[in-house]
This record gives structure tokens, C-alpha cells and sequence, in this order.
């Protein structure tokens, strides 16, 4: 395993078919610490699945987004009533 761009590459063995598996620890803007495992199933060469990895920088964002739309749909729907 490596890390490019900030993202983890698991690059197996030619061949290898089976579950790779590793931890690492993740640390939150409140320094707040705690441990991920990741297990990626490589199935073999035969099912080939568009799947680059997953990117997930912008997850929180939109996470906080929707949550802000919700409470001000919630908000705006009390006005009305």
C-alpha cells in the first residue's frame, strides 16, 4: 500500500485473488483521533469493475450542505404553518 495524492493505492501481485486488508489512523480538524480499516476483495481479472478508488474529499461538504438545506426546509415549513 501507498499513499499518492493524499489517497491509498493497494497495488497487488499479477494474479493475486483474495481480501487485502489494512489500518491506518485518521485524524479530524478537532485532532480528534481514530482507526480505520479498509478491506478491498480483488476478485480477479475476469470481472473487471470500473472502480478507481473512492474519493471522498468533498464528502463532508456536501454532508454539511444537506444538512444545512434540511433545517432551513425544516425552518421555512414551521413559518408557514
Amino acid at each position: 500500500m501507498t499513499v499518492v495524492n493524499g489517497k491509498f493505492v493497494v497495488t497487488p501481485v499479477a494474479g493475486f485473488v483474495g481480501t487485502v486488508t489494512f489500518s491506518d489512523v485518521v485524524v479530524g480538524a478537532d485532532g480528534a483521533q481514530d482507526t480505520v480499516t479498509v478491506t478491498a476483495h480483488v476478485l480477479g481479472e475476469a470481472l473487471m469493475l470500473p472502480f478507481t478508488g473512492a474519493d471522498v474529499e468533498w464528502l463532508g461538504l456536501v454532508g454539511v450542505l444537506l444538512v444545512v438545506v434540511g433545517i432551513g426546509a425544516m425552518l421555512f415549513s414551521r413559518r408557514e404553518a
